[in-house]
């Protein structure tokens, strides 16, 4: 059977479905299209055949499931053309916030959404000297100040600052916090997120970026 190279209406409203719910059944999509259930089971085939439906996948609530808060790091090298040294944490949450009054309307709040990336920065300059920057809601705040070895995330969301000490008793100690290293992510079709992952960030390729 030759594969299918062009679409049609139909097509589109096969895959429109399929792309809202990949466990639509034969007939749904056949009593909502108004065509008969071997017809729409060939035309899926067809565009399977073809490509135009590579897969299916769930889409899993990393809240709900219980994906833990992860901490990536990358290493930017600059060194060789005389620059700093620019080492990427990444840190990335199933949703977006820790506490305060969004805590207690979950996903009804307003500023809610599923994933969440905060990036801390340090910067290694030829010189020796470091320093440090935090996101904190779409930007750097304040921009590099001196480096601690301290980042606090703040208590509504998880925009975060530099610290100058430990934050008490729920701080992470260096020998429990566990750095991935933030390539591992990267791949066409590997993972999917609501927001803007690290690699589609400005900061990403240029360290000095202005944005988060």
């Amino acid at each position: 059977m030759p594969a299918k190279t062009e679409l049609d209406t139909t097509d589109r409203r096969i895959m429109k479905i399929l792309s809202e719910d990949g466990r639509a059944s034969y007939q749904a999509m056949a009593d909502e299209i108004g065509l008969s259930r071997p017809a729409i089971m060939e035309r899926v085939k067809r565009l399977e055949e073809a490509g135009y439906i590579r897969g299916y996948r769930v889409q899993l609530d990393r809240a709900k499931v219980g994906l833990p808060v992860t901490a990536f790091t990358r290493v930017v090298d600059r060194r060789e053309a005389g620059g700093p040294l620019y080492v990427q944490y990444w840190f990335y949450y199933p949703e977006s916030f820790t506490g305060a009054i969004g805590r207690l309307f979950g996903d009804s709040w307003p500023g809610f959404h599923p994933d969440d990336w905060e990036g801390y920065q340090v910067r290694v300059a030829p010189g020796g000297a470091v320093s440090a920057r935090a996101t904190a809601h779409g930007g750097y705040g304040a921009g590099w100040g001196a480096w601690t070895g301290w980042y606090k995330v703040l208590g509504g969301s998880h925009a975060g600052q530099l610290a100058r000490r430990a934050a008490g008793e729920r701080t992470t100690p260096a020998s429990k916090l566990a750095l991935v290293p933030l390539e591992r992510l990267r791949g066409p079709g590997r993972y999917s997120f609501q927001v803007s992952p690290p690699w589609r960030k400005d900061v990403y390729r240029v360290p000095e970026s202005p944005g988060s």
